[in-house]
């Protein structure tokens, strides 16, 4: 039994990593389409006197910019990044992803108290709305995976 739920424990772990490689590699490749600026590139030495010339960002075709925009969708669901990044809500059907907030992280305006060392062999607790996660380690809140500038992962 043991050695079946370490197994569990690895796949989902090795499953979080490859979610977040994914995601990582997602956020490079369309940061420059949204219009947000790309690294800069390593400074050169002129040589023989010259300056160099700046180095323009190419701007990709709408179709490609779609294509990537498509293909991040496809990774957030596979990934499961609303799962934890969507604050839930009740709704008519229970507890479900506020669609207004997506991927929107844990509400700046949700304040909880300390949790409760929960009893038993229970060791992580969740708040309702589905974006704070708390256990041996502490407390963890979900961060907002929008490109939003100011609050967002696109500063």
């Amino acid at each position: 039994m043991a050695r079946s739920a370490g197994v569990a424990l690895l796949g989902v772990t090795l499953t979080l990593l490859a979610s977040s490689v994914a995601w990582a590699a997602w956020a490079q490749e369309i940061s420059p389409a949204l219009g947000h600026s790309a690294p800069a590139p390593a400074p050169q030495e002129p040589t023989s006197g010259a300056t160099a010339a700046p180095v323009a960002t190419p701007t990709p075709p709408p179709a490609a910019v779609e294509e990537m925009i498509e293909r991040g969708a496809y990774l957030a669901r596979i990934g499961g990044c609303n799962d934890c990044h969507t604050p839930h809500v009740r709704g008519p059907h229970g507890v479900e992803p506020d669609a207004t907030r997506l991927l929107s992280g844990h509400p700046q305006d949700l304040a909880l108290p300390a949790p409760k060392p929960p009893d038993g062999p229970w060791r992580m607790l969740t708040s309702e709305s589905r974006t704070a996660f708390a256990g041996p380690w502490g407390v963890s809140y979900a961060r907002n995976l929008t490109p939003d500038r100011e609050t967002g992962i696109g500063s």
